[in-house]
């Protein structure tokens, strides 16, 4: 995921050559006389959809260190390691018994990442000429454990298909996005680090606060919020706070490094991950962001890589509380709501012509025989046959011959469900040694994929529709010819 040797997403301060030098058999990022006194590197990785991440890397000391420490972040993990003369041996560098080399491998697992960004920072407190002491380091290696493919966000390696990206700030671009400060000042960015933020130094600061309300506009059943928090100076465990449609759904206590970052005006800098899912179904969303001030030292805040997904709701539903088809609690315009879920309305009869014909020679070898073209089946076979309505087609028409054997009287029933049960097509012929052609037309109201099954016996014939969630069937009799 990232290479020490593609420097071109890296911002460096007070770097002295470089960047790459060569330690005896190895290249390394920095090294002698390149990464010293006052150096701060920092960049942005740019990840897939992940939920978990390790980082590992080959950490070099050069020369003449005497207790300082190298300063590592990746985000919210704050690592350091401090080196001293007697460290290593002599590989590369200035030449002299105290002037040694070490490097020391690091690897740091963070189990539970999603942010789709990676803020890496190191710097150190060399306070020498760089060509008496610097460090470097070459491998870095950033592995994850990604979502399941389609995924725009996920916890875990389960299904996580119905998130999807509403919204995205401050990452390539900083600006104010209609973000306002306490109501009536527009959210600017500034630097930290060599990176550009929203809010920081001297635009966002402790106890102020930042608001915006959102539109959504797909049915959905949960909102998943992720960011960076950077907080900046002085902070003793001061509450930040996250409130969604005016009520409070999440808070941090918020405690300073004790590290002072030159790049960041000399302020202490903490970067944490900020990650709330909560549930929401409405079509706007009123996000409000503040902190709280308990004490008077300077300090300030501000964001980076905002997220915003919402768990969508099943196609056939407007309302829901869970990503499946079942689970809808006010079906999309046009669908209907049965036991099992919310479904596309079954076929319904729109017209009907019904043609006798009497001494006419038939050679119907049952009592049935249908036919259709729109899909391509004609069956006058005694047993159950299943076909499938493809999408595409708004209207089905069927050719209905029944054999009407005199005193026998037929009975038939064709759906036209405008309010369901009430309202059906019905008929009855008696019948006189005569052939009975049906001809109906079926609508499909909201076009989908559908399921019919035919059966036929010398007394019946009937068609059935078969709804299917989650594996759940429902059937809907469509038509019934009975001698």
């Amino acid at each position: 995921m990232g290479s020490n040797w593609d420097y071109s997403g890296w911002f460096f301060y007070n770097v002295y050559g470089g960047p790459i030098t060569q330690c005896g058999d190895t290249q390394i990022f920095g090294g002698y006389g390149v990464f010293g006194n006052q150096t701060l590197i920092s960049s942005k990785f740019t990840l897939p959809p992940h939920y978990s991440l390790r980082i590992s890397f080959d950490l070099w000391k050069v020369d003449s260190w005497d207790g300082e420490i190298v300063k590592i972040v990746f985000d919210s993990e704050i690592n350091q390691r401090s080196f001293i003369l007697e460290d290593g041996q002599q590989i590369c560098g200035h030449i002299h018994e105290i002037f040694l080399e070490y490097n020391i491998p690091f690897s740091i697992t963070i189990p539970k990442h999603n942010s789709q960004t990676l803020v890496v920072i190191m710097t150190s407190t060399l306070d020498q000429s760089h060509l008496d002491e610097s460090w470097g380091f070459k491998d870095l290696k950033i592995e994850i454990l990604q979502c399941p493919k389609d995924c725009v966000f996920c916890r875990d390696k389960t299904s996580c298909y119905f998130w999807i990206n509403v919204e995205s700030y401050w990452n390539s671009q900083i600006n104010s996005e209609g973000w306002m400060i306490n109501g009536n000042i527009p959210l600017t960015s500034s630097e930290c680090n060599l990176m550009q933020i929203a809010g920081g130094i001297g635009i966002l600061q402790k106890g102020q606060r930042i608001e915006k309300i959102i539109d959504l506009l797909s049915p959905h059943f949960r909102v998943q919020i992720s960011f960076k928090l950077w907080t900046i100076g002085e902070w003793s465990n001061e509450l930040f706070k996250l409130e969604i449609d005016d009520e409070e759904k999440y808070s941090i206590l918020i405690t300073s490094d004790n590290f002072i970052y030159s790049q960041c005006q000399a302020q202490k800098v903490r970067i944490t991950n900020i990650d709330i899912s909560s549930l929401h179904k409405s079509t706007q969303i009123k996000l409000l962001m503040k902190t709280e001030k308990y004490i008077n030292d300077v300090a300030d805040w501000g964001l980076s890589q905002f997220d915003l997904f919402v768990a969508i709701c099943s196609y056939n539903c407007k309302e829901c509380y869970g990503e499946l088809k079942s689970q809808c609690s006010i079906c999309r315009d046009g669908w209907i709501m049965v036991d099992i879920g919310c479904i596309a309305p079954p076929l319904e009869c729109s017209q009907i012509r019904i043609t006798q014909y009497y001494n006419k020679q038939v050679d119907l070898m049952t009592s049935f025989q249908i036919r259709s073209d729109e899909i391509a089946q004609n069956i006058s076979e005694i047993g159950q046959k299943t076909v499938i309505l493809n999408k595409q087609i708004t209207s089905i028409n069927f050719q209905i011959q029944v054999k009407c054997l005199e005193k026998q009287i037929v009975k038939s029933f064709f759906r036209s469900c405008y309010t369901c049960d009430q309202e059906q097509y019905k008929f009855s012929n008696k019948c006189q040694n005569n052939l009975i052609i049906y001809h109906p037309t079926f609508l499909q109201e909201q076009i989908d994929e559908k399921e019919l099954i035919i059966t036929i016996s010398q007394q019946q014939l009937q068609i059935v529709q078969v709804a299917t969630i989650e594996e759940t069937k429902r059937q809907f009799l469509i038509l019934e010819i009975e001698i």
